[in-house]
């Protein structure tokens, strides 16, 4: 626990997990994320022990109207998983990976990171199709769709998901799945964290054995860094994109700043794009934008090379954003969801109609009607 201590769970009616105030020693520890360009100061770190524990850090939040935020790995590029003078639901403490091999079924908690369930898996010779950084969030991740170095093979991280359980903006603890409240598991499949707090991942496993490239990544992209990021979707390769990204990647100037070429298609576009809240199926590449630096001195120079290497590709994508590599400059919603926003906002009103589950890519809810 970071060498915190806690605060009493009284200090949060109901609440039997772990609570850091800012007046305890370790609060700064807790605080941090992984992008050092968000330093905030969260009036509260909720660590819940178990979904009633998270209904009621919802409540106490509520009842106070502070703002929530969610952390699983503390990835989150526009520093989401924090917030100033609120409350964070960190679920750190709810990460067992377990894995049945006969079933090819793991359950995955919603604070567990990428390499805990890899190691869980590769035990027996099994894999979730998940991402690059060991250290990133099951859960971020998982809603915001999940591209990675197995998307081809296997699909995207979503296209693995069974079931999960969420507590909802007021409190209701649900099991979604394909047979209860479709229309909620259909929304998390890449609608991020807008519905609720998902605490526990069911996932379908596929075989693959010696996953050892899954952590080259981890030193390279390690905590403490200064992100800024930039990204869309290309049907094509064409030669002027090709072009545009050879003449912006010559003007790199941070040692770990970078311009990724990411192919789709494979096993991404056999799934339906109906099938789940990811409206960029038929995609063919990614390009990916991630300037990455150390020194805070450097953040006008870093931002401004992604900003401008982004504007020179701009007539060469197709519409829209994938929602975990946006930052908290963009179009957010309309960027993010495409042609799913509209139905995204209809269950968004149903499961969290006042808008507590707001620091995201926020879907705002449908009105209601007149």
């Amino acid at each position: 626990m970071n060498g915190a201590r806690s605060a009493p769970g009284s200090a949060i009616p109901g609440f039997g997990g772990t609570v850091i105030r800012p007046d305890q020693p370790g609060y700064d520890a807790a605080r941090a994320v992984w992008n050092a360009m968000h330093d905030r100061k969260p009036a509260l770190i909720a660590r819940p022990r178990s979904e009633p524990d998270v209904a009621a850090a919802i409540g106490f939040a509520r009842a106070r109207d502070l703002p929530i935020a969610v952390r699983g790995g503390g990835h989150s590029m526009p520093g989401h998983s924090t917030c100033d003078g609120g409350i964070v639901i960190d679920l750190r403490e709810l990460s067992r990976v377990t894995v049945d091999p006969v079933t090819r079924r793991a359950t995955v908690g919603g604070g567990a990171l990428l390499g805990d369930v890899d190691r869980a898996t590769q035990r027996h010779g099994l894999v979730v199709p998940a991402g690059v950084v060991s250290h990133t969030g099951a859960a971020g991740l998982t809603l915001g769709g999940g591209v990675g170095r197995l998307m081809r093979r296997f699909g995207l991280t979503i296209d693995s998901l069974l079931s999960a359980q969420v507590v909802t903006a007021d409190g209701q603890i649900l099991r979604v799945s394909a047979d209860q409240h479709p229309g909620l598991f259909w929304a998390l499949r890449g609608g991020g964290g807008n519905f609720g707090v998902v605490t526990e991942f069911e996932f379908a496993l596929h075989e693959l054995s010696d996953l050892v490239m899954q952590t080259i990544t981890d030193d390279l992209f390690g905590h403490g860094l200064r992100t800024y990021i930039k990204a869309g979707f290309a049907a094509d390769l064409t030669d002027g994109l090709i072009d545009a990204l050879l003449d912006r990647a010559a003007l790199l100037r941070s040692p770990i700043s970078q311009v990724e070429l990411l192919a789709l298609g494979g096993a991404i576009a056999r799934i339906s794009p109906a099938a789940t809240a990811f409206p960029f199926r038929q995609a063919r590449w990614l390009i990916n934008i991630p300037a990455t630096w150390r020194d805070a001195a450097d953040d006008e120079h870093e931002i401004g090379w992604a900003r401008a290497t982004y504007a020179a590709i701009r007539a060469y994508l197709s519409e829209g954003s994938y929602v975990n590599f946006m930052g908290d400059d963009e179009d957010g919603a309309a960027a993010a969801y495409g042609h799913t926003i509209e139905r995204l906002q209809q269950i968004k009103a149903v499961y969290d109609p006042d808008n507590v589950f707001r620091l995201n890519q926020n879907i705002e809810p449908a009105a209601s009607p007149a």
